[in-house]
């Protein structure tokens, strides 16, 4: 699972800023291994991008794309 801390700004080398970001183009926000995207809210599992491209709103185990 992937995880990122946001803050109003970048710092200590976190590219990823809630106010908006100037990045380049390597930057990205994902997996680089063979693990689904999740995102979190109220430490709840929301929305879930798998390896194969499938993509969940409200599941850890969507079916489709």
């Amino acid at each position: 699972m992937f995880s990122i801390s946001l803050s109003a700004f970048a710092q200590n080398g976190q590219k990823w800023a809630t106010q908006g970001n100037s990045i380049s183009n390597t930057d990205f926000l994902g997996t680089i291994n063979n693990q689904p995207l999740v995102f979190k809210v109220n430490n709840a599992q929301e929305l879930t991008i798998l390896t194969n491209g499938n993509v969940g709103v409200g599941t850890a185990n969507p079916a489709e794309r």
